[in-house]
């Protein structure tokens, strides 16, 4: 019975500590979150721009986008290999719309006796990117392959504490239909996580 109950209680004060840090994370963020947009879980990765290169930062999942925003210690001075100075960038790299990932693998990559947990995504032709593949740094890439399904599925919402201001979704279900500037038709499909489309005749943005 106590061994069960320090469990519960550890595994409360874990889930706890990992909340505090996501808040810590996202006040901390170079970009900012989306009227009525939630997060749900932040890591530590690196993004591939090649093989074996890329940004250090934080994925971020919320119950709308995907997100990567570099975040690292770089030498900006050296004596004899030595960093005597750092700085730290911090720059947001890149945003998806959770309706716009259209694929999540999670792999696992061995070289010189290390493992790494991939993650590599693809993403719907609407998005500004084609694909991003991330190694997760302390996390575990199925979990969040999991978790990324569970948010694009809407089941993630089952879990929440509170219900979502219904001004919010409200606006969500009244997407327009014609492009407000030109007249013409907006064709656009409206997926998870968009805030806004651009009308193909005269190239407006309309915010949804």
């Amino acid at each position: 019975m106590y061994d069960t109950l320090q469990k519960n209680v550890r595994q409360t004060q874990s889930q706890v500590k990992e909340i505090r840090w996501l808040l810590d994370q996202v006040d901390e963020a170079s970009f900012q979150l989306h009227p009525g947009e939630d997060p749900v879980a932040v890591c530590k990765a690196q993004y591939m721009e090649r093989e074996d290169e890329g940004p250090e930062g934080l994925l971020y999942l919320t119950d709308a986008r995907l997100l990567f925003e570099q975040k690292e210690e770089i030498a900006t001075k050296k004596i004899l290999f030595i960093t005597t100075e750092k700085e730290t960038v911090q720059e947001f790299i890149f945003d998806v719309s959770i309706g716009q990932v259209d694929e999540v693998k999670a792999s696992d990559e061995k070289k010189f006796l290390k493992r790494k947990e991939m993650l590599k995504l693809l993403f719907a032709p609407e998005a500004d990117l084609s694909g991003a593949t991330l190694r997760l740094i302390d996390a575990q890439n199925e979990e969040w392959a999991k978790l990324i399904g569970r948010v694009k599925s809407g089941e993630i919402a089952k879990e929440r504490t509170q219900p979502k201001d219904e001004a919010v979704v409200e606006a969500a279900r009244t997407a327009p239909t014609k492009c407000p500037t030109c007249g013409g038709t907006l064709d656009a499909e409206i997926v998870r996580g968009m805030q806004e489309i651009t009308c193909e005749y005269c190239g407006s943005v309309i915010r949804l």
